[in-house]
């Protein structure tokens, strides 16, 4: 076995076999143009032939980042992780670099020891783009080339393994439906069109939920045609079907009101022009102002915080 890949297995070994389990990240950096497939393989199966239980993460995505390589960690026993990711291009590694800076702190929720395998090119995109990721590195060695590493492999008696059998960390898709401008009104002239289009909707959602579920429901705006209480009542029945047909809990549902559910027939009138900054201060920040505009919500408010709660009674808890 090579000097270089001696006093790599050595020196990681240690630490992986220190940090006990511990969440510990350790940075491998390869020469530019090395199969950084293979190098990952070979180094999982001799980190299994030196006693220790390796998992191949895979190879990563220039748009995933260390919440995969969390997950990853989490599933089966192992006490050693193994990650790469090759610098394809330099947009490519640039956007792997800010997205391991963005999620750089949950590392700390490792459930094991992690190696990150990555080019040099790799390396100095981290190093410019992520310099909050380096004070998470625990160490940073220079990776054996793919020869080193196979000569080493086939000394052993082990080769790298079957690609096939790395497991591939997929994310999950976060599903949403967006709805807007339903403008729904109790009048039976209305209830026979507004009833085929959001009939066949609850159907179609009722009927998909097992293959295509959905996280996430954003109505906006125009829920209402006129901001009245008689109006928000079909609303309000419509929006617990449609949780109901698609099992998303009320706190995924978001709302908010368009400009067909304002009250026009309460409060202050809305002007068309406002001449100076006075004025506008006048109209919108003016204490006895914001109560008579409020007004105008007062409809949606009583009925859609029915549905998600007084905190949320303009449908995002944001405020006005």
């Amino acid at each position: 076995m090579s000097t270089e890949v001696e006093s790599f297995l050595r020196e990681a070994g240690a630490r992986i076999t220190l940090a006990h389990g511990a969440p510990t990240l350790l940075l491998a950096v390869a020469d530019d143009g090395q199969r950084l497939d293979d190098l990952r393989r070979n180094v999982v199966d001799l980190f299994t032939a030196e006693g220790h239980q390796a998992r191949d993460l895979g190879a990563a995505r220039p748009d995933s980042g260390p919440s995969l390589w969390v997950e990853g960690s989490r599933d089966g026993a192992a006490d050693l992780a193994v990650v790469s990711f090759a610098s394809s291009s330099l947009l490519a590694s640039s956007t792997f670099a800010r997205i391991v800076n963005a999620q750089r702190e949950v590392l700390r929720t490792l459930a094991m020891p992690l190696i990150l395998l990555v080019d040099r090119r790799a390396e100095s995109a981290l190093r410019e783009s992520a310099p909050d990721f380096f004070t998470w590195v625990a160490h940073v060695f220079e990776a054996p080339t793919a020869e080193a590493l196979e000569s080493a492999a086939s000394a052993r008696g082990v080769t790298a393994g079957d690609p096939a059998r790395a497991p591939r960390i997929e994310e999950q898709p976060i599903r949403f439906l967006h709805l807007s401008d339903l403008h729904l009104r109790p009048s039976p002239t209305r209830q026979y069109d507004q009833q085929r289009v959001l009939g066949g909707l609850i159907a179609m959602l009722s009927r998909d939920r097992a293959t295509s579920p959905l996280d996430l429901i954003f109505v906006t705006g125009d829920l209402a045609n006129s901001g009245l209480h008689a109006e928000y009542a079909v609303v309000v029945s419509f929006l617990r079907e449609l949780l109901a047909a698609t099992g998303v809990a009320t706190e995924r549902l978001f709302v908010v009101p368009g400009n067909h559910d304002v009250d026009r027939a309460v409060g202050r009138w809305l002007l068309r022009t406002l001449a100076s900054d006075s004025d506008a201060t006048d109209f919108f920040v003016d204490p006895a102002s914001r109560r008579l505009h409020a007004l105008k919500f007062e409809a949606w408010k009583k009925n859609l915080g029915s549905l998600l709660g007084p905190h949320r009674a303009l449908g995002l808890a944001v405020g006005a």
